[in-house]
């Protein structure tokens, strides 16, 4: 079972995991200080206290620049508006890059809901699915060693909705290592991914349940190709600022009615999928080829200029 240390200091209760978590913003100067001293007598790594200029102010502010969507959908660059979209980038890049071994922080472990992005993969979604389909709650839970990302297609006339999940791996990135853009990690903050699992499942139509599922399996990483990878440019209690391999950018909000499938669960779709003869695929950015399944084709069309 899990084990948390609380902490009580000017009234607040902090509850975090056995392994020490980043400083909290809230503490005045000799409670940090003191709290430091702690910190450092353990030999377990912990992410750096954020810059003195990244308050909690600004994550307070950013989750409230960004917009509610219909189905809880995450709002992106070409469903908001311009001047809107460069105010959620421009303080969201203002509070990355303070913060050092994000990608050991217990803090990452969770479940998060995507709220805003504007990677490819999620705009052409959001923007351009067929028949009335509209992208909607997006989610992602993580674990030791494990991450899921869970959307939803949903159907303003309720015509069917769709659930559609992501199985993978995580684990720390090298330190030095470069990703898809040429970012080399210097700070710590780069987790590595590697996609197992692609599940479709139809569970509604005309508003009756049905139970219809597609496993996909990812073809192996190319040789040459650059390990898919996330950097963890922003991290605390409730909000997470990611950035893609490509330099899209990723804001998560923590949730707790999310929750990873158990080992069980989990087991049984990775099994089923060495077993059996399902179609394998390469998971590219926001596209597919035109030979692919057509639950990707039907998810990742060319968008309509």
């Amino acid at each position: 079972q899990d084990q948390f240390w609380f902490f009580f200091l000017h009234g607040n209760c902090f509850i975090v995991p056995v392994m020490p978590s980043s400083l909290f913003t809230k503490l005045s100067r000799r409670d940090a200080i003191q709290l430091v001293g702690w910190l450092a007598s353990t030999s377990v790594p912990h992410p750096a206290k954020a810059s003195s200029s990244i308050t909690s102010t600004d994550a307070q502010n950013l989750l409230a620049l960004i917009p509610k969507r219909n189905f809880d959908a995450p709002a992106t660059n070409a469903t908001i508006s311009a001047e809107l979209t460069s105010q959620i980038e421009s303080l969201a890049a203002s509070m990355e890059n303070h913060q050092s071994n994000n990608a050991q922080s217990p803090l990452l472990r969770g479940n998060w809901r995507l709220l805003y992005s504007n990677g490819a993969e999620i705009t052409n979604l959001a923007t351009n699915l067929p028949l009335g389909f509209q992208l909607g709650k997006t989610v992602q839970p993580i674990g030791n060693d494990v991450f899921e990302n869970r959307g939803t297609l949903d159907h303003p006339l309720k015509l069917a909705h769709w659930q559609t999940n992501v199985i993978g791996d995580v684990r720390v990135a090298p330190a030095g290592s470069l990703n898809a853009a040429g970012v080399k990690n210097d700070r710590g903050n780069r987790v590595d991914v590697d996609f197992r699992v692609l599940v479709f499942v139809l569970d509604e139509v005309f508003g009756r349940p049905v139970r219809f599922q597609k496993i996909l399996i990812p073809r192996p990483l190319a040789k040459g190709k650059p390990q898919p990878a996330n950097d963890i440019t922003y991290l605390d209690e409730t909000l997470r600022i990611v950035r893609g391999g490509d330099g899209a950018l990723f804001i998560f909000q923590r949730e707790n009615d999310v929750k990873l499938l158990t080992a069980e669960e989990r087991n049984l779709l990775l099994g089923s999928s060495a077993t059996s003869k399902q179609e394998r695929i390469d998971v590219g950015i926001g596209m597919a080829e035109k030979s692919s399944s057509p639950e990707l084709q039907f998810l990742f069309q060319e968008r309509k200029q």
